[in-house]
């Protein structure tokens, strides 16, 4: 699984902190990306990343 965090570009407009963030992913075994739509940075990573994670999933079980 992935959590992906928004607002890269903007870290006062943020409603968790980029450490909460990780926090989170670690307690949950969860992989940790930000992204920014404004400037389109880790969007598409974000989409391949999650896309490669659904796939190894399918065949593991």
């Amino acid at each position: 699984m992935i959590l992906v965090g928004n607002k890269l570009d903007l870290k006062d407009a943020r409603e968790i902190s980029t450490e909460e963030g990780k926090m989170l992913t670690k307690s949950e075994a969860l992989f940790f990306m930000e992204t920014s739509a404004l400037d389109s940075s880790n969007v598409t990573t974000a989409f391949e990343t999650a896309v490669k994670e659904m796939y190894k999933t399918s065949f593991i079980g």
